[in-house]
């Protein structure tokens, strides 16, 4: 089973990382790593997040089999809200069509369920508390999909902090919408 992380060098210290290996290495996880700084990129981080934390699909059905205390996702949390708090309010130059534009980080966990994919968004979260209910509820929010009959869909889920719930949006269905409005 393993976990990955994709970001770009210098936002997520080396000694942290290295600190996330050996933490997921006690739980038996595999630790993969990808920094694409200074290495052109689909521009598709507006679903995935500049940093993205990817959950694979084997590692996501045993959570939800066993939802309840576990000890690994507890460790995938810490390193959750470490890279979280590590990154809040840090900017990166996005290249683009228009030159070159300074952003704000953003943040994603994958989680790959059957063939669907869920990316839910870290970094809209207000404060460490809403982000620690936030990620208890993620388990919660897999396990309801699970039954659903999609086939190959990408899902953008952000966690409404009023109902306190993650409320998953088909991110294509979005894109194909507002390009009709677009066009009037």
């Amino acid at each position: 089973m393993k976990v990955g992380l994709r970001y770009l060098g210098g936002a997520i210290p080396k000694e942290d990382i290295e600190d996330f290996r050996r933490l997921l290495t006690e739980h038996d996880i595999e630790f993969k790593t990808h920094d694409y700084e200074k290495r052109p990129q689909a521009s598709f981080d507006e679903i995935s997040g500049v940093i993205s934390i990817l959950l694979e699909a084997s590692l996501v059905s045993s959570f939800i089999q066993a939802i309840g205390t576990n000890a690994t996702w507890d460790a995938i949390k810490v390193i959750v809200k470490k890279v979280w708090l590590t990154t809040r309010e840090k900017k990166y130059l996005k290249i683009t069509s228009r030159g070159v534009e300074e952003k704000e980080v953003t943040i994603s966990v994958r989680a790959n369920l059957k063939t669907d994919d869920y990316f839910f968004k870290i970094d809209g979260l207000k404060d460490s508390d809403e982000l620690d209910r936030a990620m208890d509820k993620i388990l919660t929010h897999l396990e309801a999909q699970k039954s659903k009959s999609d086939k190959n869909k990408i899902f953008e889920v952000t966690f409404d902090g009023e109902s306190k719930e993650w409320i998953s949006k088909d991110f294509l269905k979005e894109i194909m919408e507002k390009q009709k409005v677009e066009k009037g």
